[in-house]
């Protein structure tokens, strides 16, 4: 019996060996070890469970007993089962990471989403290959592994199809030809949940390749008149030139909503976009750390300076010149960029790490006028959608200047039971902005237009089903409005340089709602949030968080499977029958006065004992390991 559940245990501990090693098959851990090594990984642990429930010298002689000998089928089909996925997905991965190697170029680009596409044909073909047999006669923990893992193969089935749904599309993308506007935020002067667009270009992809034009203001591209824009948008952000200025496409950070309001605007200009690009000086960098450092008109751009010579510096240097001039510079470091993708021999699974990476604080946002492609942005998380949970805290610029370099905003949420069950909170916004002497290297330009105050519209994002939306300021709210699945409120102020601008918003949220997630603000700096005086985090990437008057959830009672109880009650009645036994056995002695002897019924309740407790810790392993996953 000991044997037997060591060997199951084995079993079950390479299973979750396998499937832990296939958990793990993430961007970065691939760019590490690559896809082969792996899923190479993944399989060894699977085929070991395989090769022991064959080998087992316990489950081979439980074979031979009747009745006994499906349940050990059964358990050899299972392993049998995820043994061949392992060994079909580690052959897949051998044949993707060559694929990958040659994905350097725009060519290779779209060789290795037709060598994806492939894969997902030959897996499909192995699932359906697959054959478990029935689950006639076994017993209870088996069969629900049993059925488990049919249910398992079916989702896996619907994952090939999710993924040609993202791949297909990708592939549109990149054979083109498919036009992008690139809009360049700046972080020194902040938008909403991102910087200020205030440089555009063309980015054009086709057959695999990376072209960007050239790079010209945003402003440029300002109308005489309004392109048509959702009322409850135009409410929101009326005071920003919503739908006439090209620069507020990302005074909103639902580029859902934005994103068909640059197309109009490019419309109306004659030119026909497919999407927006939403890309920072901060995505500028995590490219950089995979291609490596560029030129700019004598000036190495490397990582290091980076975020310094695209948002302070260059508005240093070009001081009393044409702005042109200046916007000409970051465009042509964002073109070097890009040009360094295209040319330079880049890792692909690198680069798509660097940008998934960027887009998790906001620093690379997208968007597509076509629905499937729109999807596969939603999927990967690069479409910076809103959340119906969600709290943004937007210290948006303004004033025209490039203070956001100098500022550091910070927030603070205290979150209370009401007497109905519900929760009553209270958002604390503050920022400081510094005196002229503490400004170092802040030229006129950075200053902007009103160097003696800067200028703030601070937009907050809340939950869908905040009520009772309420401020103590005397002013009140400059707007309000819904936002796809959000409820919004704003602030307008101009702020003498060295003051501090504070705002609160107290707000009711039903008890069901026990917990928010924070969403990236994409500030240079995150921005730090204080939960009841407890718990600070930051907004560098989503966030969730909860708060200290969320009552403690009741432990689900679920106990142990009667499949285990029944064999411990059993084994636990032999020890009392054998302990019994034994010490009538022993008072006997005494009173005759001669040597103990352990009476029959003590050693065969010993003997029962000892194998329910065996059979009962099998069956516990076989149970918990829930039977192999895909």
């Amino acid at each position: 019996m000991l044997l037997l559940a060591w060997d199951v245990l084995s079993i079950k501990r390479d299973l979750e060996a396998g499937r832990a090693a296939l958990d793990d098959l993430t961007l970065e851990a691939a760019a590490t070890k690559g896809l082969t090594g792996l899923a190479d990984e993944a399989a060894g642990h699977l085929q070991r469970a395989a090769d022991r429930a064959h080998a087992s010298l316990p489950l081979r002689a439980l074979s031979l007993l009747p009745g006994v000998d499906a349940q050990v089928r059964g358990v050899r089909r299972m392993a049998d089962a995820t043994a061949s996925l392992g060994r079909a997905g580690a052959a897949a991965a051998t044949r993707l990471d060559a694929q990958l190697a040659e994905a350097g170029s725009g060519p290779g680009r779209v060789a290795l989403v037709d060598a994806a596409l492939e894969e997902l044909d030959r897996l499909e073909a192995t699932l359906a290959g697959i054959d478990l047999g029935h689950p006639r006669g076994l017993l209870p923990p088996l069969r629900d592994a049993h059925e488990e893992l049919v249910a398992s193969i079916r989702d896996a089935q619907d994952k090939l199809d999710d993924g040609r749904a993202l791949i297909e599309p990708v592939r549109e993308v990149l054979v083109g030809p498919t036009t992008f506007l690139l809009l360049a935020a700046n972080n020194a002067e902040m938008a909403g949940g991102g910087g200020l667009a205030l440089s555009a270009g063309g980015l054009v992809l086709r057959d695999g390749e990376i072209d960007l034009g050239d790079v010209a203001r945003a402003g440029d591209l300002r109308l005489e008149r309004s392109v048509d824009v959702p009322a409850e948008l135009r409410a929101i952000y009326r005071p920003t030139g919503v739908g006439i200025d090209m620069r507020s496409t990302t005074r909103s950070p639902d580029l859902t909503a934005t994103g068909p309001i640059a197309r109009d605007i490019m419309a109306v200009h004659g030119i026909s976009i497919d999407g927006v690009i939403v890309v920072d000086a901060v995505a500028l960098r995590e490219l950089m750390a995979v291609t490596g450092p560029v030129e700019v008109d004598g000036t190495e751009i490397t990582v290091d300076n980076v975020l310094a010579e695209v948002l302070h510096e260059n508005y240093k240097e070009f001081e009393g010149q044409n702005r042109y001039e200046r916007v000409a510079y970051q465009g042509d470091i964002a073109k070097a960029v890009f040009d360094a993708v295209t040319t330079r021999e880049v890792s692909a699974m690198d680069l798509a790490s660097a940008l998934l990476e960027s887009s998790k604080g906001r620093h690379l946002v997208i968007w597509s006028d076509d629905e499937a492609q729109q999807a596969v942005w939603e999927e990967l998380g690069v479409a910076g959608s809103l959340h119906p949970q969600g709290l943004m805290v937007s210290f948006q610029n303004y004033g025209a200047d490039k203070m956001d370099w100098y500022l550091r905003p910070e927030a603070e949420l205290d979150v209370g039971l009401l007497p109905s069950g519900d929760y009553r909170a209270e958002l604390r916004m503050r920022v400081e902005v510094p005196p002229l002497e503490e400004l170092e290297g802040a030229s006129p330009y950075i200053l902007g237009p009103t160097p003696e105050a800067h200028g703030i519209f601070l937009t907050v994002h809340l939950p869908e089903a905040a009520t009772r939306i309420t401020t103590p300021d005397p002013g009140g709210f400059r707007t309000q409005g819904v936002e796809g699945p959000m409820q919004v409120r704003t602030f307008l102020a101009d702020v003498p340089l060295g003051t501090t601008f504070e705002r609160t918003v107290r707000f009711t949220l039903p008890r069901s709602v026990t917990g928010m997630v924070l969403l990236p603000s994409a500030r240079l700096e995150p921005m730090p949030l204080t939960v009841d005086g407890a718990i600070t985090v930051d907004d560098d990437v989503p966030q969730v968080i909860s708060w200290l008057a969320v009552p403690p959830t009741e432990a689900d009672g679920t106990g142990a499977s009667g499949w285990v109880r029944v064999p411990v009650v059993v084994g636990t009645a032999a020890t009392l029958v054998a302990s019994a036994a034994m010490a009538s056995a022993v008072a006997l002695a005494r009173w005759r006065r001669t040597a103990p002897r352990v009476p029959a019924l003590a050693s065969w309740s010993a003997v029962v004992a000892l194998g329910c407790f065996a059979l009962a810790a099998a069956l516990a392993i076989v149970i918990v390991s829930t039977g192999p996953r895909v």
